[in-house]
């Protein structure tokens, strides 16, 4: 079971093994090998006494996630950690900027110069500039920042996509509740494998398996899954579980989408020129453009991905190549939803595992630092134009207002209309909270 680029301990590992080797070869690999592209699968103590301004729960009257507004998410991932400095939290007046300059916004707040597309979105934008995590590894900060709950040996935790894809995502619906573009994502952990991402590697290529093979047509491909059914219900009759049962739901979903017409919004390729240049001509400009197209159709959640943000030599040059690419794309999907009008009811995250140390190493590079790093939070009822904490003048540290990442998934859960201090039931009796949290930083979206 896939969690990003790491492997999720299951039971049933020889079971699915042996599983996907009939499906792609009993089969003849349509549909149910689609199957197989849902995944199944610093100190704080000085931050506590800066506490005095946190958002608290409302206690006898509408509860802040009452007031949500959004309906879907997109989150932005840049995965390897992108500096603060060089994106939402520029130092030009310190030497520990790294000589990127900042550039005024259409909102109380600078951005790095590499962004003047989202600068000038920037009135639906809020920045959260105080962010601070215990996890400096890329693994367990990763897992952190997904899951909302730090990595431990004895559970696995659903991915923010998970989440939102069991509480929004409608049964009816042909398409997939999660879909994770251009990588892999966080898994649906103990909800099931019926909440996991639909991954669609590559957006500039048709999607695999998303059509009969060109020597099965539907009736021999019916067969096939009479003989498959017959498979199941002999296992079911000697051991029963969630794992089958979860597998038969998305195999279900899987065969509706293969015949529906709703499946050509991930083909994107055929989109006007015009239109893919407002995004970016690039891999990642179609990630936001078929993200867009989704979140139309009304898939509660996507995830867009874009690597590269590891930069421990040549920081400068890297990030403004990094910049370069996402500027366009996240700008463009804001003013796409925009004009659709959907960006209100469509939240937006971009973050990462951590940030990048304030000072530059000897090799012109900025190292892991989780102690005080920045998100971008438009769209979905945010307050736009404001910003959310703030770092000290040299980056070393949160001045005011920490915002823990408990506190991150309880507000972001809370915008979508779902309650952050909901209880989801394991297999083995124990409950566990949707977020760590339950006190939302309610002026991000109040």
């Amino acid at each position: 079971m896939k969690l990003g680029n790491k492997e999720a301990p299951m039971k049933n590992d020889n079971f699915l093994r042996d599983r996907r080797d009939f499906l792609r070869v009993g089969v003849g690999g349509a549909g149910c090998s689609m199957v197989l592209g849902w995944a199944t699968g610093g100190s704080t103590t000085s931050l506590q006494a800066q506490d005095a301004n946190r958002g608290k729960t409302v206690v006898g009257g509408a509860q802040p996630w009452q007031k949500g507004k959004a309906k879907n998410c997109i989150l932005v991932w840049l995965g390897g950690g992108p500096s603060q400095l060089d994106t939402w939290d520029p130092k030009p007046d310190h030497a520990n900027g790294g000589g990127t300059k900042g550039i005024d916004t259409a909102g109380s707040f600078q951005v790095a110069e590499h962004y003047p597309g989202v600068a000038a979105e920037s009135k639906d934008v809020c920045l959260v500039r105080s962010l601070t995590s215990p996890e400096g590894d890329h693994s367990r900060g990763s897992y952190l920042m997904h899951t909302g709950y730090r990595m431990t040996g004895a559970i696995t935790h659903p991915s923010f996509g998970a989440l939102v894809a069991k509480e929004l995502g409608k049964e009816n619906s042909d398409l997939p509740h999660f879909v994770s573009i251009g990588g892999g994502s966080y898994g649906p952990g103990y909800l099931g494998v019926r909440y996991g991402p639909f991954q669609v590697g590559n957006p500039s290529r048709p999607v695999p398996y998303m059509q009969y093979p060109g020597d099965v047509d539907k009736g021999r491909f019916n067969t096939r899954l009479g003989l498959l059914g017959m498979l199941d219900n002999k296992y079911l009759s000697s051991k029963r579980g969630e794992f089958l049962a979860g597998h038969r739901t998305v195999r279900k979903k899987a065969l509706r989408l293969l015949d529906s017409p709703s499946a050509k919004v991930f083909d994107v390729r055929k989109e006007p020129e015009s239109v893919r240049k407002e995004f970016g001509l690039n891999n990642f400009g179609l990630q936001a453009l078929m993200a867009a197209r989704l979140v139309q159709k009304g898939v509660p959640f996507v995830e867009m991905n874009l690597g590269g943000w590891d930069t421990h030599t040549n920081n400068l040059n890297a990030v403004t190549a990094r910049a370069a690419i996402l500027d366009p794309a996240l700008s463009g999907l804001m003013k796409e939803l925009r004009t659709r009008g959907l960006l209100d009811s469509t939240l937006i995250v971009c973050m990462g595992e951590f940030g990048r140390t304030p000072k530059v190493n000897r090799n012109n590079g900025r190292d892991h630092f989780p102690r005080c790093f920045s998100a971008l939070v438009a769209g979905g009822g945010v307050n736009g134009g404001t910003v959310i904490g703030s770092s000290s003048n040299d980056g070393q540290e949160v001045k005011n207002r920490p915002v823990y990442i408990g506190e991150l998934y309880a507000t972001l859960l809370s915008m979508l209309k779902i309650n952050p201090v909901k209880e989801n039931k394991l297999a083995i009796g124990r409950a566990i909270k949707m977020a760590e949290s339950d006190e939302p930083v309610t002026e991000m979206f109040i």
